[in-house]
């Protein structure tokens, strides 16, 4: 199963979750709290992070695979 996390803009806030679940992990009005949460679930995952921008461009994508 796919574990990577995405953070992205959503209305005026951001959320994290995975591509293909309804739920969010995180939603939030900032995005540093956004990126500084999916960072520790990645990490606790051993999983990837993409970080999209406002204009939902991707921005960066680390991995934690390793």
């Amino acid at each position: 199963k796919d574990k990577t996390k995405y953070v992205f803009p959503l209305g005026r806030g951001w959320a994290v979750k995975r591509k293909k679940d309804k739920e969010f992990f995180i939603l939030t009005e900032k995005k540093f709290e956004a990126v500084t949460d999916a960072t520790k679930l990645a990490k606790n995952d051993k999983s990837d992070l993409v970080i999209y921008d406002k204009y939902e461009n991707i921005q960066k994508e680390i991995s934690y695979v390793n």
